[in-house]
């Protein structure tokens, strides 16, 4: 008499479903149909979309017949349109945050119906015990990839990150001055300084500076689609940046490789943002080292620190609206705000009496 085998691997999968491993190294899903020639049925190559079928066929809920982890959660995001329409940055940032919600949430496998928001709390405690800001982020990362398998039918269950606050971090208020730009300045390398010249001159994100080409130069104009909020800028390539941008020009003509990218390596080659951040780490320390008594403040010096040096060297030069255009804010209070937080609020001392101001003036005489 024949008698069934007790499965030992593929616990996640509902009873007669199948998965197998072909040559082309995709693994493919089958639902046995019972019938004595053993036909099945393709539920395709997706695990996700496959349990949604078998549910169909067999005309139950995903939650009844398969144990999906919240690890199956990011993973069904991480394959989604959703998220490989993001910027290349954003979608790097969102996968970095995996190991550390693996490493908490996957050891053994949390299933999503048994997470509730007291372990959300857990995982933030745990995680902001090293880094607040980046336990902020991987809440939003497990929240997104949550409301991702909702909407796909993997969960019926409440997203539990609602509820569980996040850390309450200081903003950035690091502005750097002339002096400490310019020490960096002095021992950088060309395509460092290309950069910082760009970034500076133009006040865009550093992920912006990096996609810039060639081709987005018309009429006089650097044409800008900022990542973030999709602000359609026009730069006019004027002045510093015309005589920054001729500079690069020029250079990239010399090289034995030539791309379109404005930021390019020694050989002409498009040089990452990431590359450059190596570069800029390892310059700031030898600047640390000629300039000992300028450690604390360029230690605190980022690359990313040079769109608020911008906006705030316009808004004390110029006016706020000169700032939020070149930023591509929408509203004026967000420059405002941004400005403030790195250089301090403009005021103007008090208006004395006329008794006291004569007392003053007094003195001065």
């Amino acid at each position: 008499m024949d008698m069934a085998r007790i499965p030992t691997v593929n616990l996640n999968l509902p009873k007669g479903m199948r998965k197998r491993k072909q040559r082309s190294g995709k693994t493919y899903y089958y639902l046995e149909t019972g019938t004595d020639k053993r036909k099945e049925i393709s539920l395709g190559d997706d695990y996700y979309e496959a349990i949604k079928k078998y549910a169909d066929a067999k005309q139950t809920n995903t939650e009844n017949v398969a144990v999906l982890t919240l690890k199956d959660a990011l993973t069904a995001y991480f394959k989604s349109r959703k998220y490989l329409d993001l910027a290349e940055r954003t979608r790097d940032d969102y996968k970095a945050c995996e190991p550390k919600i693996l490493e908490f949430f996957n050891d053994p496998p949390a299933v999503l119906e048994t997470i509730e928001a007291s372990h959300i709390q857990e995982f933030m405690e745990w995680r902001g015990a090293e880094s607040k800001r980046r336990a902020n982020y991987e809440h939003s990362v497990i929240s997104i990839a949550w409301n991702y398998a909702r909407r796909k039918g993997l969960t019926n269950k409440p997203n539990p990150c609602e509820g569980v606050p996040k850390f309450e971090l200081k903003a950035r208020d690091v502005y750097v001055d002339d002096d400490v730009y310019l020490a960096v300045y002095e021992m950088a390398c060309d395509p460092v300084r290309d950069a910082m010249d760009i970034a500076y001159l133009s006040g865009q994100r550093p992920a912006d500076v990096f996609k810039m080409d060639e081709t987005a130069i018309k009429d006089g104009f650097l044409n800008i689609v900022q990542n973030k909020t999709k602000a359609k800028l026009r730069l006019r390539v004027e002045a510093d940046l015309k005589i920054v941008i001729d500079r690069i020009l020029e250079r990239k003509r010399k090289n034995p490789v030539y791309s379109l990218a404005l930021i390019c390596d020694e050989k002409g080659k498009r040089i990452t943002q990431d590359a450059i951040a190596q570069r800029f780490r390892k310059i700031r320390k030898k600047v640390i080292t000629k300039y000992p008594k300028m450690a604390t403040v360029l230690r605190n010096f980022q690359f990313r620190d040079l769109r608020a040096k911008s906006a705030t060297d316009i808004f004390e030069k110029e006016d706020i609206k000169r700032a939020q255009a070149l930023l591509g804010h929408t509203d004026p209070e967000t420059t405002e705000i941004y400005v403030r937080s790195v250089s301090g609020q403009q005021v103007s001392p008090t208006l004395p009496s006329t008794k006291i101001r004569s007392a003053i003036i007094s003195r001065a005489s």
